[in-house]
């Protein structure tokens, strides 16, 4: 569910019918999920987005072959993605 909701959380911010049933989404799993149950990919992980993915060793493997962009913009655009998310879920 983790990568689904960020993608659902990334199409809000561009498009008002998303941003409308972002709140009545979060409530819902809120109510069906316990606390602990909630967990968006990449919280705590410095791969972020992709550390639910692969390992540490995968992650470098993948990054030194050009297959993981270089952009601090998107690593910046991400990170601020996964602390909305967090703060969605953990308000």
């Amino acid at each position: 569910m983790g990568e689904k909701f960020l993608n659902f959380l990334e199409a809000a911010g561009e498009n008002a019918a998303f941003a409308a049933e972002l709140p009545r989404f979060v409530e819902e799993v809120k109510r069906i999920f316990e606390p602990a149950e909630i967990r968006v990919p990449g919280w705590g992980s410095p791969r972020r987005a992709l550390g639910h993915v692969c390992g540490n060793e995968a992650y470098e493997k993948m990054r030194q072959a050009g297959a993981i962009a270089e952009n601090p913009v998107e690593w910046a655009e991400q990170i601020l993605l996964l602390e909305r998310a967090k703060t969605l879920f953990l308000s």
